[in-house]
C-alpha cells in the first residue's frame, strides 16, 4: 500500500468520523428538542446519515476498483451498482429535509403549500426506478447509464438550486446571525456539490487511462476532496443547526 493510499484512507475515515459526530449531536439535540424543532432535526439526521452511507459506498468502490481504473470500459461490474446506490442514497437523504424546509422556512405558496420541489424530486425518482426495473425485467440492449446519469444530474440540480438559491435569498432578506447562517448553508452545500461533481469528472477522465501515474494523481486528488468535504459539511451543519432555532 502506497503512502498516498494511506493518506486517502485517513482522510476518508476522518470524513466518516465528522459525519458520525454530527449525527450523534443531532440525535442528542433531537431528544431534547420541542415538537416544533423535532421534524427539522429528525430530517437533518436522515440527511447526514444518508450522505455518510453514500460516502462509505463510494469509498468501498474506490478501494475495490482503484477509483474505477480496474474496470474495463463498457464492461458491467457489480461495484458500479454500489457506486450508483451510493449517489442515489445521498440524493434521497436530502428529500425529507427539503420537504420540511419548504413547509417551515419559505413563504411562497407554490413552495410552502404545494411542495413543488418535493414533487419534482419524487417524479424524477419514480421515473428513474421505473426505467431501471423495466431494464432489469426486459433486458434492453441499450444500457440505462446515460439516462440514469441524466436523471441523477436533474435531481442534483433541483436540490442545489433549492438549497443554494433558497438560502441565499433568505440571507439577503435577513440580517445578523440569521443572514450569516443562511449563507453558511448555501455556501457549504454548493461547494460540497461542486466538489463531488468535479471528483466524478476527474475520476472518469483519468480512469479511462489507468496508468500508475494516474492512479497516484487520483489518490492525491480524492484525499484533497475528502479534506475539503470535511470543511464544507461542517460549515453547512453549523449553519443548519443555528437556523433551526429560528423556525416557528
Amino acid at each position: 500500500m502506497s503512502i498516498y493510499m494511506i493518506f486517502y484512507d485517513v482522510s476518508a475515515f476522518s470524513l466518516f468520523f465528522v459525519f458520525g459526530i454530527i449525527i450523534i449531536f443531532l440525535l442528542i439535540r433531537l431528544k431534547k428538542a420541542d415538537m416544533v424543532a423535532k421534524p427539522f432535526l429528525f430530517t437533518m439526521s436522515i440527511f447526514f446519515l444518508c450522505v455518510l452511507i453514500g460516502q462509505i459506498m463510494i469509498y468501498i468502490f474506490n478501494k475495490t476498483t482503484n477509483f474505477g481504473t480496474g474496470i474495463s470500459a463498457g464492461t458491467a461490474h457489480p461495484m458500479m451498482i454500489l457506486r450508483l446506490i451510493g449517489y442515489i442514497t445521498t440524493i434521497i437523504g436530502t428529500m425529507p429535509l427539503i420537504y420540511i424546509l419548504e413547509k417551515q422556512m419559505f413563504k411562497k405558496s407554490l413552495i410552502k403549500n404545494k411542495h413543488i420541489v418535493s414533487i419534482i424530486q419524487i417524479l424524477i425518482i419514480a421515473f428513474l426506478i421505473t426505467f431501471d426495473l423495466l431494464y432489469l425485467i426486459f433486458q434492453f440492449i441499450d444500457t440505462p447509464v446515460l439516462l440514469n446519469t441524466f436523471l441523477i444530474m436533474g435531481l442534483i440540480l433541483t436540490q442545489t438550486l433549492f438549497f443554494v438559491g433558497g438560502f441565499f435569498l433568505i440571507g439577503l432578506r435577513s440580517s445578523g446571525e440569521y443572514r450569516r447562517n443562511a449563507f453558511f448553508v448555501a455556501f457549504g452545500y454548493l461547494i460540497r456539490v461542486l466538489l463531488n461533481l468535479f471528483s466524478i469528472l476527474f475520476t472518469y477522465r483519468l480512469g479511462v487511462n489507468p496508468t500508475q501515474s494516474n492512479l497516484i494523481s487520483l489518490t492525491i486528488f480524492m484525499t484533497i476532496i475528502n479534506i475539503l468535504n470535511i470543511i464544507t459539511i461542517s460549515i453547512m451543519a453549523y449553519g443548519l443547526l443555528n437556523l433551526y432555532k429560528k423556525i416557528e
